[in-house]
């Protein structure tokens, strides 16, 4: 009789432990927000366009390889707890101010188009450009040569 008591005690015991455990496990959510900054610094011969996001991402190619107006950089969320992180939907745009050091005038994250999601962005005019993923797997940087001093 003792014996089955305290095998119910030890199994009521342990449901309650393990109830109290998952109740205080977090969900992640996405972020709200995809795009959190877009920076400029001088590197050498080139200005480096640094697009941080709020999630970590992976590049995985762009379009179009050659000196253009409009860039588009297919990326690909990286999910640590193994699920689906590219499932994120959404658009949304940062107008960056620094035009006179790199002529980029708008970096928009496409969550909800065929083939995404991508990293769009548009210049005043054609550029030669190389795109890196950063090390920190937290956004995208465009290197572009730094325009002649006149």
């Amino acid at each position: 009789m003792i014996q089955k008591i305290i095998n119910w005690k030890t199994i009521l015991l342990a449901t309650i432990i393990v109830l109290v455990g998952l109740s205080s496990l977090q969900v992640l959510q996405p972020p709200e927000r995809i795009l959190e900054d877009v920076t400029v610094e001088e590197q050498g011969s080139m200005m480096v366009l640094s697009i941080k996001t709020n999630m970590p991402i992976r590049y995985e190619n762009h379009f179009p390889d050659g000196p253009s107006k409009f860039v588009q950089i297919k990326v690909r969320a990286v999910s640590f707890s193994g699920g689906g992180g590219s499932d994120f939907i959404g658009n949304e745009s940062i107008l960056p101010g620094f035009i006179e050091q790199v002529p980029v005038v708008d970096v928009a994250y496409e969550g909800g188009v065929k083939g995404g999601p991508f990293i769009s962005l548009r210049f005043k005019e054609p550029i030669n450009y190389q795109i890196k993923e950063d090390p920190e797997l937290d956004g995208i940087q465009i290197y572009v040569p730094k325009k002649p001093e006149i």
